[in-house]
């Protein structure tokens, strides 16, 4: 689908990096296997460019692009596919025989997360165990936030650096287990807010100590 839009408006870019270094299948082949990846990523962490270009927004090569692999495919693609899952599970209660365990993850996509909520909204028992190696309890973030909500101009981790800084602090210690942390409050944020969540939340944090570097922080 690629090479057949090379002539289309936009994909300038594309073809120069083709013709570059005299050309060659293997650059062919190396650009499919980036583009591929690239969008498999927008797939998981950005499903709203998707929807957008589905629906004719943006501008360059790669949202006509998506829309031609979509129509060569003919079939629904995969976020069309995964609103169709999480609209069945929406729609009422699913028996399951055992809970649904997710363990030692640091990082989820929007999707997975939509996804478990689902589930949990179906019915299941939903584990979620992350690994969020911090010297910053979740609790004491929670105090900072306080009153927070998502305000839908930025997202919920960007609030939540913003006011950590503004708290003073240290930029290292945000720094450190970043992407756990985040995603516990990710969490809590499918509930409206720390003030609202509902989500049962246990932390096993513990203490560095007093005497180090790292309580320095």
């Amino acid at each position: 689908a690629l090479l057949e839009h090379l002539a289309s408006p936009g994909f300038g870019p594309v073809q120069r990096y083709l013709d570059g270094h005299g050309g060659g299948s293997r650059r062919s082949v190396l650009l499919a296997r980036e583009v591929s990846r690239i969008l498999s990523r927008y797939v998981e962490w950005r499903p709203d460019w998707l929807r957008a270009w589905e629906a004719g927004e943006g501008t360059g090569w790669q949202p006509p692009l998506w829309r031609a692999l979509l129509e060569s495919s003919k079939q629904a693609g995969p976020t069309a596919q995964h609103d169709a899952v999480i609209a069945r599970l929406r729609q009422g209660d699913h028996e399951w025989t055992s809970p649904i365990g997710v363990f030692g993850v640091s990082s989820l996509s929007p999707n997975r997360l939509e996804l478990l909520q689902a589930l949990a909204a179906s019915g299941a028992t939903v584990l979620l165990c992350t690994l969020a190696a911090s010297p910053l309890e979740t609790r004491t973030i929670d105090a900072v936030a306080k009153g927070w909500t998502l305000d839908g101009e930025e997202s919920a981790p960007v609030q939540l650096r913003r006011r950590c800084e503004a708290a003073g602090f240290h930029p290292l210690s945000l720094a450190l287990g970043r992407a756990g942390r985040e995603l516990q409050f990710l969490v809590r944020s499918l509930d409206g807010g720390p003030d609202e969540a509902t989500t049962e939340v246990e932390s096993a944090f513990e203490s560095p100590g007093r005497d180090n570097l790292l309580h320095c922080i």
